[in-house]
């Protein structure tokens, strides 16, 4: 009997050993199922994180854009090339200025000898590629060009060199002429110089520049003072 009890006890041991090993194996499956549906989850979270960013860089300025420096990302060069005339000066320095010239000296440098034509080329095409030679070339551009004296001189050679108008039904013929008048005057009031300290003397040679019909319509004119600039240029 006590062999037999004995011998029970050891089979009922194995039978609870072999149902406990059995529930912890089906508790392990269960883990294992759970981390793998886990991990599916995260993989589709990712594939659909990845499918939402936009194959294309923001644009430069706009929310999340990455940052830019003008010494890596430099505009394209659609700049009109200066050639030296002292008229064209401005408007191609505030175009470099504002496109280019804040970049690294020495790669504006180089877009500035590109950008040079002609006599301004002169200036810099023995400069070589550096910071220091980059401030000589502008300090020298800006002393050849970019002085008030030197452009308001080029105004009045303009206004001196007009050509008459012969045709007086050419319309487009005189309104180019009153353009070039107005915008050299313009360009002079912005310089400081005020058009009553030279429109007597130009409101006389502009009116040998029209066509005679209207010269003698001038004559007849009530408000025929060539003297007066604004009545020449009303007229």
């Amino acid at each position: 009997m006590v062999t037999e009890e004995a011998t029970y006890q050891e089979l009922q041991a194995e039978i609870d050993y072999v149902a406990a090993t059995e529930e912890e194996v089906s508790d392990a499956k269960q883990n294992a199922a759970a981390l793998q549906l886990q991990q599916q989850q995260h993989a589709a979270s990712m594939q659909q994180l990845i499918a939402a960013i936009p194959t294309a860089n923001p644009a430069p300025g706009a929310p999340n854009a990455p940052a830019t420096t003008a010494t890596t990302r430099l505009p394209q060069r659609q700049i009109k090339h200066f050639k030296g005339d002292v008229l064209e000066w401005t408007q191609f320095w505030e175009s470099f200025n504002a496109a280019i010239h804040g970049s690294s000296l020495t790669a504006a440098f180089d877009y500035l000898k590109e950008y040079l034509k002609g006599e301004a080329h002169l200036i810099v095409e023995n400069l070589e590629l550096t910071d220091a030679n980059y401030t000589i070339a502008i300090a020298e551009l800006k002393r050849n060009y970019g002085q008030p004296k030197v452009l308001i001189d080029a105004h009045f050679n303009k206004l001196d060199s007009l050509q008459p108008v012969k045709d007086g039904t050419d319309v487009a013929a005189l309104r180019t002429f009153y353009l070039q008048i107005q915008s050299n005057i313009n360009a002079l009031e912005t310089l400081g110089v005020a058009k009553t300290t030279f429109g007597g003397l130009l409101g006389s040679r502009l009116i040998k520049l029209i066509p005679h019909n209207l010269q003698a319509e001038w004559v007849k004119s009530a408000t025929n003072d060539a003297t007066d600039i604004e009545s020449v240029i009303t007229f």
